[in-house]
């Protein structure tokens, strides 16, 4: 027994230290690239036309950051692993080009100082018309506003998702392929019973503490694979959806 003990470890060691030299497996580095570049600018209009359009898959009411063309699209993470990008402007698709070539956008935001030029770069995180991004959704989501979350609102996010033309992943477990996780809002630890607590009482607390760690592990798995997590409030954002 011992002389497999001794084995067990040596190989252990091995494993490990191979995995330290692999790559982090998940998605490519897909934060940094462009979507597209600005065409034209119309300042008095608060407008400016992109190089991208209906026939790229954009859909009206897609938000976009602005970025300098020489200093290229910059990403951050919170604390929390979510992923923030944020440039010198956000735009909102509001029209297409009868063509579907390009499409006029407004000017949602604007930096103090800031100045938008042609050939700036336009960046969604979670918008390409290459390709199709899997998204795996979890946790829960309140997007009237009314303190409760409920199964709707969950079903809503999927069919945002949808609509936008990616793929919502339909397991239980989140599988290392995903390229977003959309992850609602974090589940309140749950006080523990006292001993003179029901049958019930344990039940739901149980649950809830399920929640919780579910919870965890998904942010964890998420971090570990490398993959953007997407807040409720960042994703509709990107999709430009108004309550």
């Amino acid at each position: 027994l011992q002389g497999l003990r001794s084995e067990i470890a040596q190989r252990d060691g091995r494993i490990r230290e191979l995995e330290s030299k692999l790559p982090k497996i998940g998605s490519p580095d897909i934060t940094l690239e462009h979507d597209g570049k600005v065409l034209r600018v119309a300042p008095a209009d608060n407008l400016l036309v992109i190089d991208i359009g209906r026939d790229d898959k954009l859909i009206l009411g897609q938000m976009f950051e602005v970025f300098d063309e020489q200093l290229g699209v910059r990403v951050d993470e919170d604390l929390q692993g979510n992923v923030i990008s944020r440039g010198k402007a956000t735009i909102e698709v509001v029209r297409f080009s009868e063509d579907g070539q390009t499409a006029t956008c407004r000017v949602v935001r604007k930096g103090q100082g800031e100045t938008i030029v042609s050939g700036d770069l336009v960046s969604n995180l979670v918008y390409d018309k290459t390709r199709v991004f899997r998204f795996f959704v979890a946790g829960e989501f309140d997007l009237n506003g009314d303190g409760r979350a409920t199964a709707v609102e969950r079903r809503k996010i999927e069919t945002l998702i949808e609509q936008w033309g990616a793929e919502v992943i339909d397991t239980e477990t989140m599988p290392v392929d995903t390229d977003f996780l959309v992850l609602g809002r974090e589940p309140e630890a749950p006080r523990r019973p006292g001993l003179d607590a029901t049958e019930n009482e344990w039940r739901l607390y149980n649950l809830q503490q399920q929640r919780v760690l579910e919870y965890a592990r998904l942010r964890g798995q998420a971090l570990q694979l490398n993959l953007p997590i997407l807040s409720q409030n960042r994703f509709l954002s990107l999709v430009g959806f108004v309550k």
